[in-house]
């Protein structure tokens, strides 16, 4: 096979993919407002649940959504039902991913959903499908042909329920914390992520600072500006100063307890 020959397939690949998530947009509708809604007014966790490739991308979406503020984890369909079910409790809500709605291996865990009134979102193509029927809200999946060339491997459809996954959770995010709680988290973010997230979430937590407390901007890029860690002495004033702004306790990470473990410090600090 030629070079040409490859770019063009490769190019349908891409077109097709990128046709297919623009299809989601006028899918954007009621349907997709209830979820987000049901999602906001969740009090427990959001289970993730699905088989297969949708299983693959209903990891991703709850490890997704855990990191941007919603406790979130994946409950695979199959341990479900042997007693992973005891994980999902009456606050949680249910978020289901199956192209088809008809995958059996979730059947227990809707039949659960509904016998004790756990709220149910079903990701799906097929709106009369079993899942979609039982479901408190659908987001709702265009008909797309896969880039497969048989038109059989999940490759298009995973993309667009990655893609609706994504909306889902940036919308959710927009609702999430007031400023203080907002800002405690995004600076314990910056401390502990590694990798490229880390940096970027401190200059996030630089901007939400300067635009309420901008007077302790100074003292926060002293600290965690270079370093890591903050000495001791910048951690007891730091946190003084913060209870007293801003009137609460704040939890500070210290080298010795890092990472597993934190303190949460009284106004009247002694860390020794």
């Amino acid at each position: 096979m030629s070079g040409p020959d490859l770019r063009r397939i490769a190019e349908r690949v891409l077109r097709l993919e990128a046709d297919a998530i623009l299809a989601l947009v006028p899918k954007l509708d009621a349907g997709f407002a209830r979820a987000v809604e049901t999602l906001r007014g969740c009090a427990g966790r959001v289970i993730v649940t699905g088989m297969g490739k949708s299983g693959h991308v209903a990891r991703k979406i709850a490890s997704t959504l855990a990191s941007t503020g919603t406790p979130a984890f994946f409950v695979h369909p199959g341990e479900a039902s042997h007693g992973d079910l005891g994980m999902i409790a009456n606050n949680d809500v249910i978020l289901a991913l199956s192209w088809s709605g008809e995958t059996a291996e979730l059947k227990n865990i809707t039949d659960y959903s509904r016998r004790y009134g756990i709220k149910l979102i079903a990701m799906t193509a097929i709106s009369d499908s079993a899942l979609a029927k039982v479901a408190d809200a659908v987001l709702a999946l265009p008909q797309a042909r896969e880039a497969c060339p048989h038109n059989l491997a999940p490759t298009t459809s995973s993309l667009m329920q990655l893609a609706l996954g994504d909306a889902v959770l940036t919308v959710l995010g927009g609702y999430h914390w007031d400023c203080r709680e907002r800002h405690r988290r995004l600076q314990r973010q910056s401390e502990d992520w590694s990798g490229g997230l880390g940096p970027g979430t401190k200059e996030v937590f630089y901007e939400r600072l300067a635009e309420t407390h901008p007077e302790l901007l100074p003292m926060y890029k002293r600290m965690y500006g270079a370093r890591k860690y903050a000495s001791k002495a910048d951690r007891v004033r730091t946190t003084a100063m913060v209870n007293k702004m801003i009137g609460r306790q704040v939890t500070i990470r210290s080298r010795a307890n890092h990472p597993s473990a934190s303190r949460t410090l009284p106004t009247q600090l002694n860390l020794l």
